[in-house]
């Protein structure tokens, strides 16, 4: 995967439609998205953005309530199943990929 987009939210503007955009918010980034299917895919997302995911999550977080970031990722579904970096990172990117789904698609 060749990943031409500066930021994580312009790589979801060029690679889905509104339509697209509004399922991952609803249905969720592990449902087979392209790109979001291997963990090739999903590690090279994460190393390109991860400043950017980083900060996303952060925001979100804080705007939740939450003070510390992991007490926030430990409320998502799939968290129970981070055993590894590249769980981890899957995690990191579906939040990501959801959220500003959401965002793009007007949902919230």
């Amino acid at each position: 995967m060749i990943i031409r987009a500066k930021t994580f939210k312009d790589w979801l503007k060029h690679n889905f439609c509104k339509s697209n955009l509004e399922d991952i918010a609803t249905h969720g980034a592990n449902c087979g998205w392209h790109g979001l299917i291997y963990t090739q895919d999903i590690t090279k997302l994460y190393e390109k953005f991860k400043q950017e995911l980083w900060e996303h999550l952060m925001g979100e977080s804080e705007s939740c309530g939450y003070t510390n970031p992991f007490e926030f990722l430990a409320t998502f579904n799939g968290a129970k199943d981070v055993s590894d970096a590249d769980s981890f990172e899957t995690l990191l990117v579906y939040f990501a990929a959801e959220s500003m789904a959401s965002q793009l698609a007007g949902i919230r």
